[in-house]
């Protein structure tokens, strides 16, 4: 929200803004186990990158 009312979504003539909602449009079209699936694995990333950063 911070970033659509900053107007940040129209940076580099609106390119980067169409590039975020094509993405949210693709994610709403996920199965529920799909989505609960990419969580889990997105989850799993983040502790790997923290575990890397905080050594």
């Amino acid at each position: 929200m911070l970033i659509w009312f900053s107007v940040q979504i129209m940076a580099a003539k609106g390119q980067w803004g169409l590039v975020i909602l094509n993405t949210a449009q693709h994610k709403i079209h996920h199965q529920w186990f799909e989505a609960f699936c990419l969580g889990i694995f997105c989850n799993i990333m983040v502790c790997i990158a923290v575990d890397v950063l905080c050594r």
